[in-house]
């Protein structure tokens, strides 16, 4: 008898533990790349190589320069 509920206990961990696994993969997989979104990752990328060299409160508007590319 000990030896039945020990088995259903370890069938039910073993069930609880494929449903968090499950569901942790279903909620954190990456979404299908679009057009829109290639696009939107390319402008955020050159955005980042600009160096500001003149901070937006200091009058006038900030002077950028892009970076070399090596």
């Amino acid at each position: 008898m000990i030896i039945k509920k020990r088995q259903l206990l370890m069938a039910t961990l073993v069930l609880a533990l494929a449903a968090a696994v499950f569901v942790n993969w279903y909620y954190t997989r990456p979404a299908a790349t679009s057009v829109a979104n290639a696009e939107t990752k390319a402008q955020s990328r050159r955005k980042r190589r600009r160096i500001i060299l003149q901070p937006p409160g200091c009058g006038g508007e900030p002077r950028t320069m892009k970076r070399r590319k090596r």
